[in-house]
């Protein structure tokens, strides 16, 4: 194994003597759909801006909720902006842990090579900041191809990732979903099985409904009237209008949902006293699961013939109080 350490201070000021020439990730007007267990988001490359000297690009990353989760009382919450820059090789984001700019796409590797990035912050509201900045952010490069998304071939990243100890736990960094291990990521486009930031694997996410987790690109647009990249075959923002969650109207006192994500059992916790109804819907809003009961405390759900995917939980007694969160399964 050919090993390839990258420190983001010296990739930091070897950006400065790109070519003028370098093609420019995320260009203003640039959009990208993402999916999301609520619905979809889409991120938009909104104007060009300097951060301590450093010219980039503000991305905006808004919600769209699906309309029937919506009538549910679930939504999807606006993440806060992203800043990024890149030079020949390399796109550089903007770093909230560290206060300065560091790497988060590399393109100028071959398979074999060991890659190690600062750790990153993660999504908004769920809750793992700590985790994030324990994680390992490092990778062995797999392969480097040129793949055609439709819109002709655009040099493509796999890797798989480390894991390092931190709090007690495994969490490791990487451009890949819960169903397997694999990194990718791609010139023009980014991440393809996440949103535009890695995910965190062994982190722990808050289940109250507002972290929302950005899965697979459906989309990626850039000044074209049509898809310049369509990766779902079909409308890139499900035909849900662009609006978002401003406020989260849930009880304070959240399900404890465990494990999460999980694959034959759930166990639902802080169940309110008296009589109360559970409910159980999946992501197209349509009811899997309906239990009335008299008993609080916990509540175990057979789940393992369930298909995967992220369902919502509802408990309402009938009156004012409700109690809503989620679990994947996997």
């Amino acid at each position: 194994m050919k090993p390839l350490i990258l420190i983001s201070s010296l990739l930091l000021s070897l950006s400065f003597f790109a070519s003028a020439q370098t093609t420019q990730f995320a260009p203003v007007g640039a959009v990208w759909y993402h999916n999301a267990g609520n619905g979809v988001f889409r991120t938009t490359s909104v104007k060009d801006t300097v951060i301590g000297s450093v010219n980039c690009r503000r991305l905006e990353q808004k919600a769209m909720t699906d309309t029937a989760l919506a009538k549910l009382g679930f939504g999807i919450y606006d993440q806060k902006p992203l800043f990024v820059y890149n030079n020949e090789d390399t796109v550089f984001i903007y770093n909230d842990f560290l206060g300065s700019f560091t790497p988060l796409y590399v393109f100028n590797v071959h398979p074999g090579d060991t890659v190690r990035f600062p750790a990153i912050q993660l999504y908004s509201y769920c809750g793992n900041d700590a985790q994030a900045a324990a994680a390992d952010f490092s990778f062995v490069i797999d392969s480097v191809q040129y793949v055609d998304y439709g819109s002709g071939p655009l040099k493509t990243i796999s890797s798989h990732s480390f894991k390092s100890t931190g709090g007690g736990a495994s969490y490791s960094l990487g451009w890949h979903n819960y169903a397997d291990s694999v990194n990718v990521y791609a010139a023009t486009i980014g991440s393809v099985k996440t949103g535009l930031m890695p995910f965190c694997t062994g982190c722990g996410y808050v289940t109250d409904g507002k972290c929302d987790i950005m899965g697979g690109l459906r989309c990626y647009i850039y000044n074209a009237a049509h898809a310049s990249v369509n990766l779902v075959g079909e409308t890139c923002d499900k035909g849900i209008p662009p609006t978002s969650v401003s406020e989260y109207t849930a009880a304070e006192n959240s399900l404890c949902i465990h494990p999460n994500p999980a694959g034959e059992q759930v166990t639902l916790g802080r169940l309110p006293q008296g009589k109360h109804t559970l409910m159980v819907y999946n992501a197209l809003g349509q009811l899997c699961y309906l239990s009335d009961r008299d008993e609080g405390g916990a509540a175990a759900i057979d789940i393992q013939n369930w298909p995967s995917g992220t369902y919502f939980v509802i408990v309402s007694n009938g009156q004012s109080e409700c109690l809503k969160g989620r679990f994947m399964k996997l």
